[in-house]
């Protein structure tokens, strides 16, 4: 998944879509309902040395701050099934959390556009 050409987004949704609609929906019954979940988790990485744009993030489930990612995640559910369309890393723009000793070589212009 390092392939810089490959769209991953694009090819993660368009499997999910597949799944759900050749191999869930056709066994699932009519009064289903069909919804999508956003869910904003933190992917806490406390003990890495070696990260790319890692941030101080605060946790609200533990009242503490830690270094990690914010992960959002897109997915699907039919109330028992649970299929995960997207994810992705989320880190800040603000100098003042990101933890990194030179952090000279960031394009800030180029990072606010994908954050």
């Amino acid at each position: 998944m390092k392939m810089v050409q490959a769209n991953w987004i694009r090819f993660t949704t368009i499997l999910a879509s597949r799944i759900i609609n050749n191999a869930i929906l056709p066994l699932d019954s009519d009064g289903r309902a069909n919804i999508l979940i956003i869910d904003d988790s933190l992917f806490e990485r406390n003990c890495s040395k070696k990260l790319e744009l890692p941030a101080k993030i605060y946790d609200h489930a533990k009242h503490r701050s830690c270094l990690g990612f914010r992960m959002l995640t897109l997915g699907w559910s039919d109330g028992s099934t649970f299929v995960p369309v997207n994810s992705i890393l989320l880190s800040t723009e603000n100098k003042i959390h990101l933890l990194l000793d030179n952090v000279s070589f960031i394009n800030y212009d180029l990072l606010s556009k994908y954050t």
